[in-house]
Formats: C-alpha cells, structure tokens, sequence
C-alpha cells in the first residue's frame, strides 16, 4: 500500500483504522485461479472466519466466491452480504441443534462434524441431502494449535466410525452428498496434502450418493519478505493426480 495514501486516511478518519487493499485480494485470487486452471468443475469458498467485514464479503461475492460459515451469524452475514444461499456451506462444531435447525431453515448447506449430530439431523430431516466432515487422521499445520486433522482433534468424523454412517444411509436416515476434510492451516509440506486428498477419495468409494469433495483450506500464504508458502501448482497437481 502506498504510505502517503495511509498517512491519509488515518488524517480523515482516525486511528485505529483497518485498511484494506482490493488489488491484494484479487491478485491472491487470480493465484488459486491460474493454479487450479486445468481442474474441471470446483468452487472456491472463502472462510468468513478469517475477515467477516460486511464490505469485503460483497466484495469477494462480486468475484464469483462461495462462503464458509462457522456459525449462524456468518451465516446470516454471508445473505445479508448477497450470497446465494446455495453458495454458503455451514460447518459448525460443537454448536447446539437448534444452530443446525436454523441454518437448515435459512436453505444453506449442512455440513456436520460428528456423529451426535448427524443422528439429530437425520431424525428432523430423514433421508435429506448433507456433508459430512471426516477426520482424516493427519497431522499437517503450521503449529499444533492449526493442525486440526489429527485423531486428538475434536474436529472430524474419525474414520472407524464411518461404517456407523454407512449404516445410516443404508437404512435411509442419511444421504451423504459431501464429504469435507480440513487437516490444518499453513501447511507447506505437500505430502502432507497428499495424504489428506487420497484419504477423502479413498473413503467416498463407500459412499453411493457423493456429488462433492470438499478439501477444505490449508494454504500457506508469505506474511513478511522471504516466507514460506504453498507450492499451489504442486498442490493443484495432487488433487488432479488423486
């Protein structure tokens, strides 16, 4: 940003002040579009976590994204902000289901992280369409407190536990129609990727109604001169190789 321009605007509106620089966002942007480039059919969501600033997001709406919401109140943003709500996955953990039952309401699409409340759902919606996000058992991140993919992470379906969900699609409780992983943030490690995409793939194979994969975030982006970061065209690669 150019500092003249931010001596500025910290002269007209005061400080504290959050600037934010729309060229960054789309050049980052354009980063994920260019390496992902020779994958058919996928959609990038933005997790409104990581900056929920009403402009913004009808800002990143603008630019052709979807949104991932953590809570009802992203949720909400993420219509008020003009999001399809089609377009707005919600994965909450460890919410109540009246959270889940609102969302539901609202049209968004369910995307549930443990067994509890997949029962819960199946018995207010039987046999409607949902994800399911799986705990792949890998530990990938920047540092332990971001690496959530892990079997002592409280996030994710462990995987011996997917024959139970098996069962209940059988019997028609469930129709599992997404899978989602997420092992961590910051990774730059491709094997560790790898293991995560081939471990998503590999347990879809069990499931007869799949029409999505979800492989979550992780990408590591340089916050200083000379950081670390993805290899997006190494990473691009695995997901067109798995």
């Amino acid at each position: 940003m150019n500092i003249e321009k931010l001596k500025k605007a910290a002269q007209n509106y005061g400080t504290p002040l959050y600037v934010y620089d729309l060229s960054l966002i789309d050049r980052q942007l354009n980063k994920l579009r260019e390496a992902f480039k020779k994958i058919d059919n996928y959609q990038i969501h933005f997790a409104a976590k990581a900056l929920s600033n009403i402009s913004i997001l009808k800002y990143i709406k603008n630019l052709g994204l979807g949104l991932d919401a953590v809570s009802i109140e992203e949720v909400k943003i993420g219509i008020k902000c003009g999001f399809n709500k089609e377009e707005i996955l919600f994965t909450p953990n460890g919410v109540s289901f009246s959270e889940i039952k609102e969302a539901v309401s609202l049209g968004v699409k369910i995307n549930l992280d443990s067994i509890e409340s997949l029962k819960d759902f199946s018995k207010s919606y039987p046999n409607q369409p949902v994800s399911i996000r799986i705990n792949p058992g890998v530990y990938a991140g920047g540092n332990e407190n971001i690496s959530v993919g892990h079997l002592n992470s409280k996030f994710g379906i462990p995987e011996e536990r997917i024959d139970e969900i098996i069962e209940m699609e059988l019997n028609e409780m469930v129709k599992v129609t997404t899978l989602h992983i997420h092992t961590g943030s910051d990774i730059i490690k491709d094997n560790d990727f790898e293991l995560g995409i081939k471990k998503i793939f590999s347990i879809a194979c069990n499931f007869k109604n799949i029409e999505t994969i979800d492989l979550g975030g992780g990408i590591k982006i340089p916050y200083f001169r000379g950081d670390t970061q993805t290899n997006l065209d190494n990473y691009a690669k695995i997901i067109r190789w798995t």
